[in-house]
């Protein structure tokens, strides 16, 4: 089935969500991680905005953003978490995600000016940490540089402040008992094992596969914005070329009609 991408929306809202959105959370999200409604509708409170993607004015995905503003060694930041997220598969790799962390850092400018930005989140599978490697220019902890120590402070921060004592600070793993996920899609398959990013998040996490997770953290600076503006214009460009197309069917369509 063809996707009309022309009917794709991502909106950034405050977390004040009615009782029916919450059920059409729910409905997605039970199809992907091993929860209770219950404890679905409790983990939904922590998070200050939700962002949603829809097409033809159907939900189908969703991410939710906490918002926190530490002071670190006498400087202030704005860290951003991405959690709960979740697209249906065929409506991936449409460039949603990077942007909605556009629209939340238009939301957040003036800090980004000041360079106090980060996005951050517990990825705890390779697909998670794709994310930010496919889409950041600068993210840690990478396969090509070592973490900086600043970066390295936050995250020991973020880890024993959200996690406590299930946070590793040596590789900033965050440990968990059971995998979260209800299928195997954590699983790295065989062929996808020696590309560079995901042998390495394999690597510094090697119980992936029991769910631990690894956080990972972009600076909103500008190679970044950069790439997340390229990412989106990528397929905006994609979305342009297939209303073209569609108008010069139309127009073809009457043409040898009449």
């Amino acid at each position: 089935m063809k996707i009309n991408t022309l009917k794709f929306k991502t909106t950034i809202t405050p977390n004040k969500l009615t009782n029916v959105t919450k059920k059409e959370m729910w409905q997605l999200y039970r199809q992907f991680y091993a929860t209770t409604e219950i404890d679905f509708y409790q983990q939904l409170k922590i998070y200050d905005y939700f962002s949603f993607f829809r097409c033809a004015g159907e939900i189908i995905g969703f991410i939710g953003i906490q918002a926190q503003r530490p002071t670190l060694k006498e400087r202030s930041y704005l860290l951003l978490r991405f959690g709960e997220a979740i697209i249906l598969e065929k409506y991936r790799g449409k460039g949603l995600l990077q942007l909605a962390a556009l629209k939340l850092g238009g939301l957040y400018w003036r800090d980004v000016l000041a360079g106090r930005v980060l996005f951050w989140g517990n990825a705890f599978t390779y697909k998670s940490y794709l994310v930010f490697a496919k889409t950041a220019e600068h993210f840690y902890p990478n396969h090509q540089q070592a973490t900086p120590y600043k970066v390295k402070d936050i995250m020991d921060f973020l880890g024993g402040h959200y996690f406590s004592e299930r946070y590793e600070q040596h590789h900033g793993i965050v440990k968990n008992i059971v995998h979260p996920l209800q299928d195997n899609s954590y699983r790295i398959c065989y062929k996808y094992k020696e590309e560079p990013n995901i042998r390495f998040f394999s690597e510094i996490n090697p119980r992936y596969e029991l769910g631990d997770g690894l956080i990972t953290i972009a600076p909103m600076n500008w190679r970044n914005i950069i790439s997340l503006l390229k990412k989106v214009g990528k397929h905006n460009w994609g979305r342009i070329t297939e209303r073209r197309n569609a108008d010069n069917r139309v127009f073809y369509s009457k043409f040898l009609i009449t």
